[in-house]
C-alpha cells in the first residue's frame, strides 16, 4: 500500500527506511521529522513494503552528483535518528547502508534490508527478482559457481532502490538514465564512506554490479566532492500539499 506525501512542485522523493524490528516498539506509526522525509517503512517492518512519496514536475539534471552524495549522507542521518525514535539504538540492528537513485524528477532513497532474508528473491515475483535471475545466468554463463545468487541474497539498497521504483512505474528504469550511489558505514574508519556497488571487481562472486549494469544506471563517481542543497530550490523547489 502506498501512503502519499505529496509535493506538486520540484522534487519527487521515494523513501523506504527497509527493516523488520519486532522486537522494538511499533505500537505507534511515527511521522518523519527531517527535511528528507526518511523514515521507517512502518508496513515493511510489520508485513510487506510501504513506499511513501514526494511529488514534483522539473527534471534533475540541475542537480549535481556532489547534491546527490549530499543528500545521500543527510539520509543517513536521518534514517538512524529514525531508527533511534523506534527504540533501535544496537549498532547491529542499524542498516549500516543507504542507496541514492535519481532520475527525472524523482529520487530514491533506500535502505538495506535488516532482518528478512533473501527479501528480493523472496518477494512475491516481480521485474527485480526477475533482473536478478537474468543476472545469475549471466554469472553462470560466465563461468561463474551454478546456483550462486546475489552477494547479499539481494538485501542491498540498490536492490530495494530499483524494487521500489519498479513499484512505482511500469517504464523500464534502464530507459532513465538514472544515477545510483550508495554510502555505508565504515566499522574499520567509524564514519560514512561511499561504496561501490557490491561484486564491483570481484571475479568470485556477483551482486549489485551485475544489476546496476543490466538496468542501465550511472554510478555516480565516488571522487567527486560534496555539494551543499536547499530542497527549496532544487529541481523547482517543494510546495506541501499533503
Amino acid at each position: 500500500m502506498i501512503f502519499p506525501n505529496f509535493y506538486h512542485l520540484g522534487l519527487l522523493i521515494w523513501c523506504a527506511l527497509n527493516i523488520v524490528i519486532h522486537a522494538y516498539n511499533l505500537d505507534e506509526r511515527l511521522e518523519p521529522q527531517g527535511p528528507l522525509g526518511v523514515r521507517l517503512d512502518y508496513n515493511l517492518a510489520t508485513s510487506w513494503p510501504e513506499p511513501l512519496t514526494k511529488k514534483g514536475k522539473q527534471v534533475l539534471s540541475k542537480i549535481t552528483d556532489g547534491q546527490l552524495w549530499q543528500m545521500a549522507y543527510d539520509a543517513y542521518d536521518e534514517m538512524t535518528t529514525e531508527m533511534g525514535r523506534y527504540g533501535v539504538r544496537a549498532k547491529k540492528d542499524v542498516s549500516t547502508g543507504l542507496t541514492i537513485l535519481a532520475f527525472r524528477n524523482e529520487i530514491i532513497l533506500s535502505s538495506m534490508v535488516k532482518g528478512l532474508g533473501a527479501f528480493a528473491y523472496d518477494y512475491p515475483p516481480s521485474l527485480v527478482s526477475k533482473s536478478l535471475q537474468l543476472c545469475q545466468i549471466t554469472w553462470e554463463t560466465g563461468r561463474g559457481k551454478e546456483g550462486e545468487i546475489h552477494k547479499n541474497q539481494g538485501s542491498c539498497g540498490e536492490v530495494m532502490a530499483v524494487q521500489l521504483y519498479y513499484t512505482i512505474h511500469d517504464s523500464p528504469l534502464a530507459e532513465q538514465n538514472a544515477r545510483v550511489g550508495a554510502v555505508l558505514f565504515s566499522k574499520d574508519n567509524q564514519k560514512l564512506v561511499r561504496t561501490p556497488p557490491c561484486g564491483t571487481g570481484r571475479s568470485d562472486i556477483w551482486g549489485c554490479n551485475l544489476l546496476v549494469s543490466r538496468e542501465g544506471l550511472i554510478v555516480l563517481d565516488e571522487s567527486i566532492e560534496v555539494e551543499s542543497y536547499d530542497l527549496k530550490d532544487l529541481a523547482g523547489g517543494l510546495d506541501t500539499i499533503g
